[in-house]
């Protein structure tokens, strides 16, 4: 009785609004559309850095002045979190500017196609990048 007047009038209430702490990460990786799996698996590495940075506040605890290997890696973690949050958007919006330079009468993908190609080579790098470098990521 007690159990179920604290689940229905405790509990219920509050429920939606306590923050899970992965919350962020969860709807960047998964949201309520339509992905294809190799768009969620660029979008976890991705979001991992993100969540490393801004959540784990790893410049702000972290020292990385130890020694140049880890000179190295906050010098590529920067990087990566710059294209995660800056660069990715930039140039996903120049091919979609690109596909809406083309024409039904001069069809000429040429421009779109090396845009795309450069997107995947960069996210590419950029999963690559998570998956050599998991364990020293903190978040």
């Amino acid at each position: 009785m007690i159990k179920r007047i604290l689940k229905e009038h405790i509990w219920w209430p509050i429920k939606h609004r306590i923050v899970h702490p992965r919350r962020k990460y969860r709807n960047a990786v998964f949201p309520p559309k339509h992905r294809s799996l190799d768009d969620v698996i660029v979008a976890a590495c991705l979001q991992a850095v993100v969540e490393s940075v801004d959540r784990g506040n790893c410049f702000g605890n972290i020292n990385y002045e130890v020694n140049e290997n880890w000179k190295t890696f906050a010098a590529e973690l920067r990087e990566c979190y710059e294209y995660a949050i800056i660069d990715r958007n930039k140039l996903i919006d120049k091919i979609n500017a690109a596909w809406l330079a083309v024409s039904d009468i001069t069809p000429s993908f040429g421009p779109v196609m090396k845009l795309e190609e450069e997107l995947n080579t960069w996210d590419t790098e950029g999963c690559h990048w998570v998956i050599n470098n998991r364990t020293k990521l903190h978040g």
